[in-house]
């Protein structure tokens, strides 16, 4: 992934992420290049892919549809419960299901402040290892193996990943995908759901 900024005084970052979420990241490398990708995520013309592992078992397909902004209880969150919520839509694919987790692909139509961690959260599928959102552990916790047990127990960080950004290049005409690979640690937990069956026993 391509970290390059615009200058010192003025980095080119188009889209960020939140702290502790990984994979793809766009900076601009010029004012002018940052300004038009700007105004085509306002558009909503750069599509955006995300991958998480949550908790529970989540359906087929489908869509979360809400209204987010800052939580009246807990000024660190965002929510659907406030006062002043501006739409926010994701489509979601679950990729696969155990009882106890699921890896499920994310479509973000909108680009509301910590939409995904609170759709998910908000229909009882926190992501794993969001203890701001969800819970440090399931209450289910002590059902699981001892591999998955003492793997959950080692987790720092949040189990969602930015994997593609596909758009034209607002100068060049290009149409650009860009991706990035799972994490190590992601990857990891990847591995525990493709032999969930055999690790449970």
């Amino acid at each position: 992934i391509s970290r390059v900024g615009a200058s010192p005084e003025r980095p080119g970052i188009v889209h960020r992420l939140d702290r502790g979420t990984s994979g793809v990241i766009l900076i601009a490398k010029d004012r002018t290049t940052h300004e038009l990708l700007s105004k085509a995520f306002k558009g909503r013309k750069i599509k955006k892919e995300y991958e998480a592992i949550v908790w529970g078992s989540t359906p087929v397909k489908g869509r979360f549809e809400s209204t987010i902004g800052r939580d009246l209880r807990d000024r660190r969150k965002m929510s659907s419960h406030t006062k002043d919520g501006r739409l926010a839509i994701t489509d979601f694919q679950t990729l696969k299901a155990t009882g106890a987790f699921s890896h499920v692909a994310l479509f973000p139509y909108t680009g509301r402040t910590h939409q995904l961690r609170v759709h998910l959260t908000e229909n009882k599928h926190p992501i794993v290892g969001d203890t701001l959102y969800g819970p440090s552990r399931p209450p289910n916790f002590e059902k699981l193996s001892p591999l998955f047990q003492a793997a959950l127990d080692g987790l720092s960080d949040t189990l969602l990943h930015a994997r593609r950004l596909q758009f034209v290049h607002p100068v060049t005409g290009e149409a650009l995908c860009i991706e990035a690979p799972h994490p190590p640690l992601f990857e990891k937990f990847l591995d525990f759901l493709r032999n969930f069956d055999k690790a449970a026993k």
